[in-house]
């Protein structure tokens, strides 16, 4: 009989299990280096809420990051002699409940295409380990969304407070229930690799909860601002009703280049200083609030915004007022007051509140006109739209949060309002300054605030 012993061998190379501390940081890198938020590119920003994927002897496991500190501790198992393993970021992030993806892409159809990952090899022997990311778009954008969403959620799941409808509605905007509901909360921000010009398309293909971004756009102000367009969308369920071709009434103060190429020749493009419909001059001045509340503090003297790399002329009397030669400070505006981030001129031919109307009453030399005091019921700024915003948010003796304005805006009934002149003449109710009334009604703890605002700025 033949026996047989049967020997175990213990390897030293065994399994062992660490705890390691990953942390993930963002190397942003963006262009326009202003404000009193990510102003300094040198500084890192928190990968908050990112998603990592570690890979060890194992297993693969997926976790999210803590959102205020950008750090997860993981126990992970590894060999004893070589201990290694792999930890992926991916473009992926979830904060205050709201999920978030960007999506390199250079097609135009709208689809969740695999996550982006940024992957390394590191060792459980290091108990804490920081990776930085970056600065690829895909990542700003992140980047930006995370931080937006991680100080308010604008309440992003939540209709409007009033029974808003797109069709067959009463003048009001209303009718007998809803015919929309807000879009679920996973966002999806597409990168165009192939992009030459940089520009953002909110609503992209259809879809409330997707923005796509021409690359390369290393504006963390164009982010925000898109991003403020799709937080309405989403609780909407769909974009706001706006056209572009009001009447210039040569009251036109931005321009290309200084002096000559105006921003908007014949109400076909927008700026921050040309007339415009009600409709486009709220829908925009949205987006630039929710781009200034971003990367400003909520104070009335502390607060400024870029115009987008374009000259201004304030005042209209065809001198450029917010280039200063290279400075930090080119192309600023004030978020409050009159729009000057310099010395305002003497005499002053504006207040601190609605420029379109002081520049009509005001004879400047542009010749800015007024079209008939039933029109101009109808027509606004951007500028100004954005102000009426600020103004409540900054208010020091009563602020109101970004995201009660938000709910203040989509109760305005915005995909049912008028876009121009026929609908609210016809309906007076339509006309998207008479909704800002109706909207008000909803809120009556801050219904004066908002009135009065109105009455000074829209």
């Amino acid at each position: 009989m033949t026996s047989f012993a049967l020997l175990l061998f213990v390897s030293s190379a065994s399994a062992v299990q660490r705890d390691v501390e990953i942390c993930m940081e963002f190397n942003i890198e963006f262009e326009d280096v202003w404000g009193d938020f990510w102003a300094d590119n040198s500084v890192h920003r928190y990968a908050r809420g990112v998603q990592i994927k570690v890979t060890d002897d194992d297993s693969t496991d997926y976790y999210y990051l803590d959102e205020c500190t950008g750090c997860r501790t993981v126990t992970v198992d590894v060999s004893g002699t070589n201990e290694t393993f792999t930890v992926a970021a991916r473009s992926r992030a979830e904060v205050n409940g709201i999920t978030i993806e960007t999506h390199a892409s250079t097609s135009p159809t709208y689809s969740s295409r695999p996550i982006h990952n940024r992957e390394w090899t590191v060792t459980a022997k290091n108990p804490s380990i920081t990776k930085t990311i970056g600065p690829a778009m895909k990542w700003q954008v992140l980047a930006v969304a995370t931080w937006i969403f991680s100080r308010n959620d604008f309440n992003i799941t939540t209709g409007p407070s009033r029974d808003c409808c797109t069709t067959g509605y009463d003048p009001d905007g209303t009718c007998s229930s809803p015919d929309y509901e807000p879009v679920d909360d996973t966002i999806h921000y597409f990168i165009d690799t192939d992009g030459t010009s940089c520009g953002g398309d909110s609503n992209f293909e259809g879809h409330a909860n997707a923005v796509k971004f021409n690359s390369p756009c290393l504006n963390k102000g164009l982010i925000a601002h898109e991003t403020g367009h799709m937080v309405v969308a989403m609780r909407m369920g769909g974009p706001e009703e706006y056209v572009l071709t009001a009447d210039l009434d040569d009251c036109m103060g931005d321009w290309w280049t200084e002096g000559t190429n105006p921003v908007d020749s014949g109400g076909t493009q927008r700026g921050l200083f040309t007339k415009e419909y009600m409709a486009e001059a709220l829908r925009e001045g949205w987006g630039t609030f929710f781009n200034a509340w971003a990367w400003n503090r909520r104070t009335e003297s502390d607060c400024e915004l870029k115009a987008m790399k374009y000259y201004s002329d304030f005042d209209l009397d065809g001198e450029v007022d917010n280039d200063f030669t290279g400075t930090t400070d080119d192309f600023l505006v004030d978020c409050i007051g009159t729009p000057y981030v310099d010395a305002d001129p003497d005499p002053l031919p504006m207040d601190d509140a609605n420029w379109l109307l002081d520049l009509v009453n005001y004879d400047d030399e542009a010749g800015c006109e007024s079209a008939g005091l039933a029109l101009e019921y109808n027509r606004g700024t951007v500028y100004d739209a954005a102000k009426f915003f600020w103004v409540l948010t900054s208010d020091p003796s009563d602020p109101i949060d970004p995201d009660r304005l938000a709910d203040v805006y989509i109760d305005m009934c915005p995909r049912a309002w008028s876009e121009e002149d026929a609908e609210w003449q016809a309906d007076v109710e339509a006309a998207p300054k008479y909704r800002v009334t109706f909207a008000a009604e909803e809120h009556p703890d801050i219904e004066d605030q908002i009135m009065d605002a109105k009455n000074d700025y829209l």
